[in-house]
């Protein structure tokens, strides 16, 4: 579950990333079997802090409610998404991807 109850732990995760100069995160959703509007906020609040520092947030491994989710709000256009977490490694890794 992604939900309001961990989505504020997520964004504190991110804040440290951030100030440790970590600016590409991977969200492996594998897991997640119920995604909240909550979980999308902290998921969309993490990439504009990502994004204003120049760096990217992906996501993997959507199951079907979460990808439901992100395509019911239009969101799955604003996040890279990856089918799993090696096809993610691999594109965010690549120089030409980033362009």
């Amino acid at each position: 579950m992604f939900s309001a109850a961990n989505g504020q732990d997520f964004l504190e995760f991110v804040n440290r990333c951030i100030k440790s100069e970590i600016f590409t995160i991977v969200v492996d959703l594998k897991n997640v079997n119920f995604m909240d509007s909550a979980g999308l906020a902290a998921l969309v609040t993490a990439l504009k802090r990502l994004r204003n520092n120049e760096g990217r947030l992906a996501l993997c491994s959507l199951n079907g409610q979460a990808r439901m989710l992100l395509e019911m709000t239009n969101m799955d256009t604003a996040f890279d998404i990856y089918t799993n977490l090696e096809e993610a490694k691999q594109s965010l890794s690549d120089p030409i991807s980033q362009e």
